[in-house]
């Protein structure tokens, strides 16, 4: 708690801060104290650092787990920006659009990133599923 307590004198000195923001806010998880702080804390970090992507990654996860997929989606785009050779961005976003029953979106998503990164067999696995799902003859 102390340590909680010191970040939190520091962010009032120095409030954009985003390392400190973003220290602090895994030490409310770290301690279990407060994850509405945590994710507070977070989103603060993204607000004056937007291309950190552990926490952009964490923000978007945490999303996930509470099933807030818009939400989710929008950050894992934000990371796909600033990485666009990460198949895990466009992954998690298709992903996503899968679990707001997209399907179509999802579709597309998936079939964008097969042109990019033909190799990736989570892609080819799931261009099967949703076009077996949505009726869409297979065209491979």
């Amino acid at each position: 708690m102390d340590t909680i307590k010191w970040f939190s004198v520091l962010t009032a000195r120095i409030p954009n801060d985003s390392i400190t923001l973003s220290r602090l806010g895994q030490l409310y998880l770290n301690g279990n104290e407060d994850p509405q702080e945590a994710m507070h804390y977070k989103l603060e970090s993204f607000r004056n650092f937007p291309v950190d992507l552990d926490v952009i990654g964490w923000i978007g996860s945490e999303f996930v787990k509470d099933e807030l997929y818009g939400k989710s989606i929008y950050f894992f785009q934000q990371a796909a920006l600033i990485q666009p050779n990460e198949v895990k961005w466009g992954l998690m976003i298709a992903s996503d659009l899968r679990r707001v029953e997209e399907y179509e979106s999802a579709l597309r998503e998936y079939e964008r990133l097969q042109q990019r990164f033909p190799g990736n067999s989570e892609c080819k696995r799931n261009i099967l599923t949703l076009r077996q799902m949505i009726g869409k003859v297979d065209r491979d």
